[in-house]
């Protein structure tokens, strides 16, 4: 039936939504598998292959249980920091420059501070 005020349901149809979704893998996309429907989609029920953060390993899971903030890996980095002393030590780590902020009293190359 047709909508009568503007507070009616908006109607749908029986076909499938096919909306392109946030996840896929590469420049391939999913598409809502859902059926014709007002509003979000629901989430998507297929898989993808996720980098984590620092590239080192790969998962295929479910996009809906893919986390926030990205998938994080378990390798600890063990990058000496710019003091040449101590070691990064962090999980999944996402930094190119490991500058050192742990007092230790090494010289600095200004050879004027520790």
């Amino acid at each position: 039936s047709t909508r009568q005020t503007c507070l009616d349901p908006i109607p749908t149809c029986k076909k499938i939504c096919k909306k392109t979704l946030d996840c896929g893998t590469g420049d391939v996309r999913h598409l809502c598998q859902a059926a014709c429907h007002n509003g979000p989609c629901p989430p998507c029920l297929d898989r993808s292959v996720v980098m984590c953060a620092c590239k080192s390993s790969s998962e295929s899971m479910l996009c809906s249980e893919i986390p926030e903030g990205g998938l994080r890996c378990e390798k600890v980095c063990y990058k000496k920091k710019s003091c040449g002393r101590h070691r990064c030590n962090t999980k999944c780590c996402l930094e190119d420059n490991h500058i050192c902020m742990i007092p230790c009293g090494k010289m600095l190359t200004c050879k004027k501070h520790k």
